[in-house]
């Protein structure tokens, strides 16, 4: 059962029917029961109308504009000087609407121009979001033992997995996931006052989607991206994928490093 803090960061994607169906089942239900989370979501619903709305506007003030420049410039070359001060009134009219549609390209800029990130990395930023926690799933392997042995089930190699990172992440569970229907070993990382990194290994892939910007480090190529409030960085090794989410960067980084050089 979701609260506000875990309901509040999905209601965007909830608005555009990006959850997948659980998550969108038990923000529904939250939603049924929170006056300040619907509240929200009304907020993002007519956000978004008025921005459908300034689009069409700014469409029909375009042709508008388009035609009142034409007959500008025809009454321009037929008038003689006497009558310049009724194309000033004009100009000074399509001056305000060139102002006006400048302002609306500038403000629709930041969400057309703002690419979203790659929908793999928002599944493992959803599935960190959602299941890191062990009350969230009961299908956690805790154990050291327990952990090694899932591991190497699923990924059919031996592979050391970094039992540290960060100084103070300690790997301390692990479980099977799906991310965009492919199949990963989900690794969290916890520190004593309850900070949490994931890693997501995927076997027989190599396949690493562009992020926000690449990083190379001792020949590793990293991609870095991000989603809402979290860093998610992606490379590959030994024909695996590998992923890792947390909300500090550097220990995102890190925790990738350690995984692909242990």
């Amino acid at each position: 059962m979701y609260d506000c803090k875990t309901t509040i960061p999905l209601i965007g994607l909830y608005a555009d029917n990006e959850l997948e169906s659980l998550a969108t089942s038990e923000v529904a239900e939250h939603l049924e029961r929170c006056v300040q989370c619907r509240r929200e979501l009304e907020v993002i619903q007519r956000q978004k109308r008025l921005l459908a709305e300034g689009v069409k506007s700014a469409q029909y003030n375009a042709t508008a504009l388009r035609t009142s420049i034409e007959a500008a410039t025809v009454r321009a070359a037929s008038f003689p000087f006497w009558s310049f001060h009724i194309s000033r009134a004009r100009t000074l009219k399509i001056s305000a609407v060139v102002i006006l549609l400048a302002f609306i390209s500038l403000y629709f800029y930041q969400f057309i121009g703002n690419v979203r990130a790659n929908s793999l990395y928002q599944a493992a930023a959803r599935d960190h979001t959602l299941c890191s926690k062990a009350s969230d799933a009961t299908d956690w392997a805790q154990s050291d033992s327990a952990i090694e042995e899932k591991a190497k089930n699923f990924l059919e190699m031996e592979m050391s997995l970094p039992r540290r990172t960060a100084s103070d992440y300690i790997l301390v569970r692990a479980r099977l996931c799906q991310l965009n229907g492919k199949n990963f070993l989900h690794l969290v990382y916890e520190t004593p006052d309850g900070r949490i990194a994931s890693l997501f290994i995927c076997p027989n892939t190599n396949a690493v989607p562009a992020g926000d910007r690449s990083l190379n480090v001792d020949s590793n190529r990293i991609e870095l991206t991000r989603v809402s409030d979290l860093t998610v960085n992606g490379t590959s090794k030994a024909s695996c994928l590998f992923l890792t989410v947390a909300a500090d960067q550097t220990v995102a980084t890190a925790l990738l490093l350690s995984a692909t050089t242990a």
